[in-house]
Order: structure tokens, then sequence, then C-alpha cells
């Protein structure tokens, strides 16, 4: 891992719309106040349709764990970690020659979808699983050196009643625990450990 993060924890935070979002915004609510974890949304970040890289990097730099917590959108992440990914992970910052400052980094993926979890399967009405339509994205992390572990998913966020999305944020909390103390999580990639269609977490 290049350089010493200061804090262990950085979830970035991809709704283009989080004011509206009942499940999301309750997630990063819980993660807001704790000293083990930034919480840092792209949505206020972009100023005049671009980011500011340097400072985005820096944060990168600054942590040595990474949750992207953001919903399903048309079976993709929305366009905002697209266009944030395409200027920040850039060669020479994230890879190619001396491009290795995010090398020996963990991350993760948390999603929200609308769909079920029986609904992400080969034989589910969506044809695939969950992880699958994460995948660019995980590959993408994976190229620049980051230990990319299993997601944490949230199935059927729009009908969650108010006992589940408590035990969501519940589980949510104990992932970012885990995260920042490093205590339980499996090893990233281990063979015959994790599977492609594993989940570091799933609600309900």
């Amino acid at each position: 891992m290049t350089g010493t993060p200061a804090r262990p924890v950085l979830l970035v935070v991809a709704h283009p719309h989080l004011a509206g979002s009942r499940v999301n915004r309750a997630l990063v609510e819980a993660a807001r106040g704790r000293d083990d974890v930034t919480v840092h949304d792209l949505a206020q970040a972009r100023s005049g349709g671009r980011f500011d890289v340097a400072a985005e990097q820096r944060l990168l730099s600054a942590h040595g764990t990474y949750v992207f917590l953001h919903p399903l959108y048309w079976f993709a992440a929305p366009a905002l970690l697209k266009a944030w990914q395409d200027e920040v992970l850039v060669e020479g910052f994230a890879h190619g020659r001396d491009g290795d400052a995010l090398a020996g980094r963990r991350a993760l993926v948390a999603v929200t979808a609308g769909g079920r979890a029986d609904d992400f399967s080969p034989q589910g009405r969506h044809g695939a699983s969950l992880r699958a339509f994460l995948l660019p994205f995980e590959r993408t992390l994976a190229y620049c050196g980051v230990d990319v572990l299993p997601p944490f998913a949230v199935f059927g966020g729009s009908r969650l009643d108010d006992a589940c999305l408590t035990r969501t944020v519940d589980a949510f909390r104990a992932l970012l625990d885990r995260l920042a103390d490093g205590a339980g999580l499996p090893e990233a990639g281990a063979a015959g450990h994790l599977g492609p269609d594993d989940l570091l977490g799933a609600v309900p």
C-alpha cells in the first residue's frame, strides 16, 4: 500500500438525488459522525459538471478502505460514479507507470436495488446475479490494485418497511465496524473462499 492512510474508511456516496432516497439516505446518516469513517457525497463534490481531481485523489490516498454506496440504475451504477471513475482513476495515479496510489487498498460496493433477491439469478427475472451487474466497476478497482471484497446488497429498497429498514441500517453499521477494525473480513480474492455470487451482506 502506497503511503499511510490517515483514516480507515471512505464512504463514497454516488446517489444523484440522495435527499429523495429513503434507504440510501438512512445508510449515509448511519455513517455520519463516526471518527473512523469519512462520508463523501459525489453529487455535492461535483461542480460545473467536473470533479476537483487533485482533491479526489488526495481523499483516496488518505484512506485505506473504500465503500461505494449507490442505487442500481438500469442494472448499473448511476452516471455520477462513472464520471468520477473516468476523471479520477487516471493513468499515473491509479494505474499505469507509477500509478500505484491505490495498490493494497480494500473496497466494496454497497448497492441498493428495487428488485427482490431472487430476481438476481440466472433463473430469475433479470437473468444474472447481482454480482454480474457490478463486475465492470469491481474489475476497474482490481485493475487499479485494489483488493475487492464482496458487495453489501439491499434488495427491495422501495418496499422496505420501517422494521426492515432499521435492520438494514444496523447491518450496515456492523459492516462499517468490521471494515474499520478489519475483524472477520474474508480475504479478497481468496481462491476457493469466495464465489462470484457471494455477498458480504444482504438485506432483507
